[in-house]
């Protein structure tokens, strides 16, 4: 008696976690959300939004569902999943690259 090799494809959808900063009114996670009703190959996921304004996280929260973080909401949530916690964030634009200038938040409320 002969077997047959069954296979088993996995038809599910490939998922990418994505986190969404300075999420302002949401046009980022506007675009994953069309793009998740256009292709089934991959799933993209908010698993973390922050704005520095009240105001417009309020809003993105009644159009995602998800409340956005302040800036030191965000500052300690991510610290406590990373070991050991960032001391300093830079960033590597030309004119701060290389010099350990590092950027700072300072939109006003």
């Amino acid at each position: 008696m002969k077997m047959a090799n069954l296979s088993v494809t996995d038809t599910s959808p490939k998922e990418v976690k994505y986190i969404d900063l300075f999420c302002g009114l949401g046009a980022f996670h506007t675009a994953f959300n069309r793009n998740n009703i256009i292709q089934n190959n991959i799933k993209y996921t908010c698993v973390l939004a922050s704005d520095i304004n009240e105001g417009v996280r309020n809003i993105y929260e009644e159009n995602y569902g998800i409340k956005p973080m302040s800036l030191k909401e965000r500052e300690t949530h991510i610290n406590t999943l990373l070991n050991p916690p960032i001391k300093k964030k830079c960033c590597e634009t030309k004119p701060t690259a290389g010099k350990g200038a590092c950027w700072k938040e300072t939109r006003r409320l």
